[in-house]
C-alpha cells in the first residue's frame, strides 16, 4: 500500500465520525507515519550494517538514514566492543591511560545558530552569524526558514529535514542541493540550525590498521520520499498503523468507546503478524523419546 491510500483510507474512516477537532494533512501524516515507523522498529525488526573506516579517533557518525538507535552489536576485525554507557567511560582519561575499549552512542542535537541567511547557488550556502564549529560531514536539521523555495506554495527542501554538510568557513556551510533557480528567497534571517548527528563514541581510539568498524542495528522503516511512496512494513502492520491513526484521532475528540475498536482492530492485526512471523521461523523437528531410543538401537 502507497501512503497516499493510507491517508485516503483514514480520511474514509473518519469522514462520518463528526470530528470537532480538525485534522490536517500534515498532522494526519505525522500521526500514520508515527505508527508505521514505531511498527517497523518494534515488530519486524530488520537487521543492518555499516561499516565505519576505522582511524584513530574516539568519535565516529553513524550516516545510514535508516539508523534509529537501536545497536545489536559492535564489531572490530572479528571481536565484538562491549558497551558501556557513557556514564561509565572516563571521558577525561588520555587513550593511552584505559586499558578496555568500551562504546556508548549519543544524538547529538545541540543548537548552533538561531540566525541563517540562505543564498541561492549550487550547492546551496548558508551563512550563521557567528562561528557554527561544525566540520564536513557533520548533520544538521534546519527549521523555522522563511521563504527559500523552489516555487511559491512548493514545500521547503530545508525545514525539519536531515542534511550531511560540507564546511566552506568558520560561518559558511553547505549542502548538496542546486539552488541557483530558486524562485522565492529567503524572507529575513530567521532560522534555527542544529546538530543532528548520531554519534558512535569510544572510550578509547579505535585501531586505525584493524580493518573496518561495524555497527549492527534494528533498521527503522525506509523514509517516505512522497505520498506515492510503498509504505515499508508488511501489510497487516500497515493495516494496524491505520487504525491505530484513526483511533487517536476519535481519542483526541472524545468518542472513546468508537475508538476503543479501532484500538481493537490494530491489536488484531499485530497479533495476527507476530503468529504469522512464529510460524515462518525454521524449528527443529523433535521426536517423542521412545523413537530417539528406537533410532539409537
Amino acid at each position: 500500500m502507497r501512503f497516499k491510500e493510507a491517508y485516503q483510507l483514514i480520511d474514509a474512516s473518519l469522514s462520518n465520525a463528526d470530528l470537532r477537532v480538525p485534522i490536517t494533512p500534515a498532522l494526519k501524516a505525522l500521526t500514520f507515519d508515527r505508527f508505521v515507523k514505531n511498527a517497523g522498529k518494534k515488530m519486524v525488526r530488520n537487521v543492518s550494517v555499516e561499516s565505519l573506516s576505522a582511524s584513530a579517533t574516539n568519535r565516529y557518525i553513524i550516516t545510514n538514514s535508516d539508523y534509529d538507535g537501536q545497536i545489536i552489536k559492535v564489531e572490530q576485525n572479528g571481536t565484538i566492543i562491549p558497551f558501556i554507557g557513557e556514564k561509565n567511560a572516563s571521558l577525561d582519561s588520555d587513550s593511552d591511560t584505559v586499558s578496555q575499549i568500551g562504546y556508548w552512542t549519543r544524538n547529538q542535537r545541540d543548537v548552533i545558530s538561531q540566525t541563517v541567511t540562505a543564498k541561492d547557488d549550487n550547492p546551496a550556502a548558508f551563512t550563521t552569524a557567528s562561528a557554527h564549529g561544525l566540520v564536513t560531514g557533520d548533520f544538521i536539521e534546519m527549521s523555522e526558514i522563511v521563504g527559500y523555495l523552489s516555487a511559491a506554495g512548493a514545500l521547503s527542501e530545508f525545514n525539519g529535514i536531515r542534511h550531511q554538510i560540507t564546511v566552506y568557513s568558520t560561518t559558511q556551510f553547505t549542502i548538496a542541493i542546486d539552488t541557483s533557480a530558486y524562485g522565492v528567497l529567503q524572507t529575513g534571517t530567521d532560522g534555527l540550525v542544529r546538530f543532528s548527528n548520531n554519534l558512535l563514541l569510544f572510550s578509547k581510539d579505535t585501531d586505525g590498521d584493524g580493518g573496518d568498524i561495524k555497527v549492527y542495528y534494528y533498521s527503522a522503516p525506509r523514509a517516505k520520499s512522497d505520498i506515492d511512496s510503498e509504505v515499508d512494513v508488511p501489510d497487516l502492520l500497515v493495516w494496524s498503523a491505520l487504525y491505530d491513526t484513526v483511533a487517536e484521532f476519535l481519542n483526541i475528540d472524545g468518542k472513546l468507546q468508537l475508538a476503543s475498536g479501532y484500538r481493537g482492530l490494530a491489536k488484531k492485526n499485530r497479533d495476527e503478524y507476530m503468529e504469522e512471523s512464529r510460524n515462518r521461523e525454521p524449528s527443529f523437528d523433535r521426536l517423542v523419546l521412545p523413537m530417539q531410543e528406537f533410532n539409537e538401537r
